[in-house]
């Protein structure tokens, strides 16, 4: 698989001539490989939202064990703009505020429903 850059140039080929049986060939490959994108297999490159790479702080440990080893496997087809780094370092205190404050919530909760069954 061949790497592209993604940088200032690559915006679907604005400055150059696309033809009938460039953008039928792109077609033709999107939708052979439409199964595999779905399924996130294949070498179909892959951009993350920063929603996806947030709910990391939301998952339990296991799923994120789960979710480290996918990123691991596919690595050379991960892709993270500038906007998605920029957008989760903004975002990402309040989510792990917000996660703590759910476990926090869930305790407390636990500890009332405790206290119901000594009552019994």
């Amino acid at each position: 698989m061949t790497k592209t850059t993604i940088n200032k140039d690559f915006c679907f080929c604005p400055d150059k001539s696309i033809s009938v049986s460039m953008t039928q060939n792109a077609l033709k490959d999107y939708s052979t490989k439409f199964g595999q994108a779905t399924k996130l297999e294949g070498t179909t490159p892959i951009f993350l939202d920063t929603n996806v790479l947030l709910d990391y702080y939301k998952i339990s440990f296991t799923e994120r064990t789960e979710l480290k080893k996918f990123f691991q496997a596919n690595k050379d087809r991960i892709y993270l703009t500038k906007q998605i780094e920029i957008e989760f370092l903004r975002h990402r205190i309040d989510h792990i505020k917000s996660y703590l404050k759910s476990l926090e919530e869930f305790v407390n909760a636990y500890r009332n429903i405790r206290i119901e069954i000594e009552k019994w």
